[in-house]
C-alpha cells in the first residue's frame, strides 16, 4: 500500500477504510487500529469509528487532523486484514453548515 496525499481541506479529519470481513465489528476494529498502532491509544488520536456492516467499509474518525496525518501512513501500510485486501482513502469534506 502506498502513502495517502493528505487533501488540501484541512477539515478533513477522516480515513475511509473498504473491503473488510464481512465479521468485524464495531470493537474489533477498534482493537486492530490500536494494537496496530498504539501511538492512537497513547495520543487519544482516535475520535470514533463508524462501521457501515451492509458496505463493509468504516470511517475512522479523528480529534485533529494533525492525529489523521500522522495515522494515514501506518494506516495504509496494515493492507490486509483476515485475507482482504482492504483500500483506504481520505474522507470527504464536512458540508458547509448554514451557520
Amino acid at each position: 500500500a502506498q502513502a495517502l496525499t493528505a487533501p488540501q481541506d484541512e477539515r478533513i479529519r477522516t480515513l475511509f477504510f473498504a473491503g473488510l470481513p464481512n465479521n468485524i465489528n464495531q470493537d474489533e476494529l477498534h482493537t486492530l487500529l490500536t494494537t496496530t498502532m498504539p501511538a492512537l491509544n497513547k495520543q487519544k488520536a482516535l475520535a470514533s469509528i463508524q462501521l457501515v456492516t451492509s458496505s463493509h467499509c468504516a470511517f475512522v474518525h479523528f480529534n485533529t487532523r494533525q492525529d489523521a496525518d500522522k495515522m494515514a501512513t501506518p494506516l495504509a501500510k496494515i493492507g490486509i486484514l483476515q485475507d482482504h485486501p482492504l483500500r483506504e482513502a481520505w474522507g470527504r469534506p464536512p458540508p458547509p453548515s448554514d451557520t
